[in-house]
């Protein structure tokens, strides 16, 4: 009997630590670490973050591989220019014969999508214009046409704009440039310069100070 008893204590005690033993291996905590995401770092000295072109309202700005570019006033001429990139700015010069070098610089910043000016030495430029005129992004500005009617004097062709008439406004005695849509009959108007000239009230697009895809509404001539 006592043999019996002892028998089953000790099976009762097997199974307890049977019991106590058992469990999950998987340790309870995850050891690893996830690295943090680092920002993206642009080298604002890599030639390649410039090519292209670049839009500002009035102004494109064109980096071409090679170290050339073109500085483009909308609707009013351009200037080539080399370029240089050091010290994380772009640096351009547009060389003029007659009065030498024109020098600007730019800066990018931080995502590579904006060009600020830091150094303004353009030569041609809007009347009004501050440097935020001057800030240049990837993306082409979507412009409003608006036309207006305005009456002056048409005083002939002009002989440096190809297209352009001469036009006088008021009393102002400079003379604005008037570009006329395709299907507008000027033959009855005098192509040379003339100091009377014709009387029109014509309908247009005006930007920077001059009118394009003009109409005439009436005429006095």
């Amino acid at each position: 009997m006592k043999k019996l008893i002892t028998l089953l204590l000790a099976a009762a005690l097997v199974l307890s630590l049977a019991a106590c033993g058992g469990g999950s291996d998987t340790p309870s905590g995850d050891s690893t670490t996830t690295p943090e995401p680092t920002e993206e770092v642009f080298d604002k000295n890599n030639t390649e973050l410039y090519l292209g072109t670049w839009y500002a309202p009035h102004y494109t700005l064109t980096f071409n591989k090679g170290g050339i570019g073109r500085f483009e006033q909308n609707n009013f001429g351009y200037f080539d220019f080399k370029y240089e990139i050091k010290d994380e700015t772009a640096v351009i010069t547009i060389s003029d014969g007659e009065f030498g070098d024109f020098v600007s610089s730019f800066e990018l910043n931080d995502d590579g999508t904006i060009l600020t000016i830091v150094q303004n030495g353009l030569p041609s430029y809007q009347s009004g214009d501050t440097d935020a005129d001057f800030t240049f992004s990837r993306e082409k500005p979507v412009e409003e046409i608006i036309y207006v009617e305005v009456s002056g004097e048409l005083k002939g062709q002009n002989d440096s704009y190809e297209g352009a008439w001469n036009f006088k406004v008021g009393d102002s005695s400079v003379l604005k440039l008037v570009y006329f849509a395709d299907d507008v009959d000027l033959s009855e108007y005098n192509t040379q310069y003339s100091a009377n000239g014709n009387k029109v009230t014509i309908s247009a697009v005006e930007k920077d100070g001059n009118y394009y895809d003009a109409t005439i509404i009436s005429s006095n001539s």
